[in-house]
């Protein structure tokens, strides 16, 4: 069975959008972006598409479900362009090298994208032909973006890394405030290891891959 965007759907796209930024709203939409530091911006970004992709894990997969997961779908694209647009001009050598791998982790895919009518741009950021992923089984959809997917889990994998690290220079450069993060205990994990890097000079991005 296919999807379709004509389906009822329990929750609009933007209302997953909303999920998605709950604890950043202002990070959600493109007139207020623009207002947040480049740090709360990619923490926003990567935590809102890691939100997603849980969600899109925990989905139930069937035609029934159609607009729904079409609509989560749509979110979570925007959530990807989002981060793949926060971090653009990073100019720190950790956050660059994990965009870089997410670009490779979709151009490793393309073939399965290509078939959802998802294609990535030289930006990085995804671009979706509508009636074609509309049209297509549920089960493909399931395939590249459901709870037994490498793929799902290793972007996933790497949007929490850039979140932590992100999150460890606000620890590092503020006093953080944990009413923005959605992770307490990875951030009081974090702060200890960062200290524990800062203190032996160990690489603080090799700290993140081994938390993450």
């Amino acid at each position: 069975m296919s999807m379709s965007v004509f389906i009822d759907a329990n929750l609009s796209i933007s209302s997953y959008l909303n999920k998605y930024y709950s604890s950043w709203h202002q990070a959600q939409t493109t007139s207020s972006r623009k207002d947040l530091s480049e740090n709360n911006l990619t923490t926003a970004d990567a935590t809102a598409l890691r939100k997603a992709l849980k969600s899109l894990q925990n989905t139930t997969f069937t035609s029934a479900n159609g607009g729904d997961i079409y609509n989560s779908l749509s979110a979570t694209i925007t959530t990807f362009n989002h981060l793949m647009d926060s971090t653009s001009d990073s100019s720190d050598q950790y956050v660059s090298s994990k965009r870089k791998q997410i670009k490779q982790l979709i151009q490793d895919n393309s073939d399965t994208f290509g078939n959802l009518g998802i294609t990535m741009k030289d930006n990085g950021q995804l671009s979706v032909d509508e009636d074609v992923l509309s049209g297509v089984k549920v089960a493909k959809v399931q395939a590249l973006f459901g709870s037994d997917s490498d793929f799902s889990s290793s972007l996933e994998n790497y949007a929490h890394k850039i979140q932590l690290y992100e999150q460890s220079h606000k620890v590092i450069s503020t006093s953080f405030d944990d009413s923005s993060s959605s992770d307490t205990s990875a951030t009081t994990s974090v702060t200890s290891a960062v200290t524990s890097a800062v203190a032996s000079s160990t690489g603080v991005g090799s700290v993140f891959d081994s938390l993450a």
